[in-house]
């Protein structure tokens, strides 16, 4: 990244930004056919384990979220699972005090 960035932070979350839309775009066209409750039905999959990190990361870097009902629709399942919430990012350790929930 910093070699397509530079030290620049605005092109760098631009970049991120970018990429991560790319991959929620094509993980939302396939959540469109597979989803139920969960990303494959009302069964939890491995991908259920993946999309908390990236809506977090989308949030992180200031995706337009709205053009992501299905992956909106299925994370909002996902946090409502005491476990999912005590694995997501917000709730390590190491998460900066500013950006912590309790």
């Amino acid at each position: 990244m910093m070699y397509a960035t530079g030290k620049d932070l605005k092109k760098a979350e631009a970049h991120c930004g970018y990429f991560i839309g790319k991959g929620l775009d094509v993980l939302e066209k396939e959540l469109t056919k597979t989803a139920g409750k969960y990303a494959f039905g009302d069964e939890l999959s491995l991908v259920d384990v993946l999309i908390p990190a990236q809506v977090y990361n989308a949030h992180r870097f200031k995706v337009d979220m709205s053009k992501y009902p299905t992956i909106n629709r299925v994370n909002s399942a996902l946090v409502e699972i005491p476990e999912v919430v005590q694995a997501d990012a917000w709730h390590q350790i190491d998460t900066p005090e500013g950006e912590r929930k309790n």
